[in-house]
């Protein structure tokens, strides 16, 4: 009988090294094989790109948010501001637009459907060659934007992701640090790059090609960890950009990000394993169990 608990000991720890050291040094020693990716010349003019926001009540943050998206550091004339209101009833909608003449245009559902039906229904209006989604709570850094794009001249990627930066208040992002539980993240998301490409996009900030955005995806599925799922089984990478950062507040208690991962976890699951049951990613279930947050949320319950 005094055997299982060793056992059980034993397995928990196995598990959490496997975890946090293990899956790192495999990705290490694989990104030592890489291959230089094939580059096109630069582009002597910046695509055009629309950057997509959900929203539910947001009437709080949006203004703010808004000019810092028009503050960033892309021509006017190659952007696309949509705001993507699924059925506020705060005034998120009327403060919106106010943004009109300054080429924000709002398109507003009728009942609310979620995150996912939004972006649905938004592809139509789409007019950009690069579509970048982001997320109302966040702040995006100037130089992000060009960052992101830069990434797409390498002509094997299809997902630009974002690097994030874990704040205390996103109002002052230099007074914060990067949280440690987002740099092993963004860490790993580096590894991976390398290899061949991330599991799931950053749902604050990432870019992916037009045609690949114009696919449907199921309401109750995450569409930025599809991105990447839909860029391989099309022939293209997701990768990380470190250079592209967005500054992300911490949730306010341990409990919050702990439902937040789960609900990550879950969705990011669902999404994935009809691809894996049609062996549509190979591979994909040894990356997404052993990256977050998966693992992490078993490692830390075993902990």
């Amino acid at each position: 009988m005094m055997l299982l608990p060793a056992l059980v000991l034993a397995l928990a720890t196995g598990f959490c090294l496997y975890t946090y050291l293990g899956y790192p040094a495999i990705l290490k020693l694989l990104s030592l094989h890489k291959r230089l990716a094939e580059q096109r010349p630069s582009p002597s003019m910046l695509p055009r790109v629309s950057i997509v926001l959900p929203v539910y009540n947001e009437a709080a943050v949006i203004a703010e948010t808004l000019e810092h998206i028009l503050a960033i550091d892309y021509p006017a004339d190659r952007r696309q501001i949509l705001v993507l209101s699924d059925a506020s009833t705060d005034g998120t909608d009327e403060i919106v637009r106010r943004f009109g003449g300054r080429g924000v245009e709002l398109l507003r559902l009728p009942q609310r459907q979620g995150k996912t039906a939004a972006e649905n229904a938004a592809r139509p209006l789409l007019t950009g060659e690069i579509i970048v989604n982001t997320d109302a709570s966040v702040r995006i850094d100037p130089g992000a934007m060009k960052a992101l794009v830069a990434a797409f001249r390498d002509t094997s990627v299809g997902v630009a992701s974002a690097r994030d930066v874990s704040v205390t208040n996103v109002v002052e992002p230099v007074s914060g640090g990067e949280g440690a539980y987002v740099g092993y993240e963004m860490w790993i998301r580096d590894l991976e790059t390398a290899v061949s490409g991330i599991v799931g996009a950053s749902g604050c900030l990432y870019a992916i090609r037009a045609k690949l955005h114009m696919r449907p995806i199921r309401e109750d599925l995450s569409r930025d960890f599809a991105a990447a799922l839909t860029a391989r089984e099309h022939g293209f990478r997701a990768v990380s950009v470190p250079a592209a950062i967005c500054y992300v507040p911490r949730s306010r208690s341990q409990h919050q990000e702990y439902r937040r991962k789960v609900r990550t976890m879950t969705r990011g699951l669902a999404t994935l394993a009809p691809r894996c049951a049609a062996g549509s990613y190979p591979g994909a279930w040894w990356a997404r169990v052993w990256h977050s947050p998966i693992s992490h949320l078993l490692s830390s319950g075993l902990g």
